[in-house]
This record gives structure tokens, sequence and C-alpha cells, in this order.
């Protein structure tokens, strides 16, 4: 049986909750750049697609 010693809540991620909204933030006629994500908690974050894009690279699911 799981204690809450066992249990680790802490999230190392920017976006602690529920995203509730994406929008472009930047653009041009043929890329989006960057984008922004809005969380629950009103929390704001900026996103440049090229370094997001490259660090998921080698994701595999």
């Amino acid at each position: 049986m799981a204690t809450p010693e066992d249990c680790n809540t802490a999230l190392e991620t920017l976006q602690k909750n529920s995203i509730t909204q994406v929008s472009i933030y930047d653009v041009d006629k043929q890329d989006c750049h960057k984008l922004c994500t809005t969380g629950i908690d009103g929390a704001m974050t900026i996103w440049d697609f090229k370094t997001l894009e490259s660090s998921i690279l080698s994701l595999r699911i």
C-alpha cells in the first residue's frame, strides 16, 4: 500500500496544471515561430517552436 511518503507530487514542468488555451504568439507568412500556453491558474508560458521541436526530436512513443 502506498503511503504519503511514497508519493512525489512535485512537477518539474512549467505548467503545473491544466492548460486552458494555446495561442500563436509570433508568426510570419509561412511559419509559427512562438506559441503561448495559458494555465488554469493564469500562468502564461511562451514557447519557441524551434527549441521545442529540437528538444523532442528523439521522443519515441
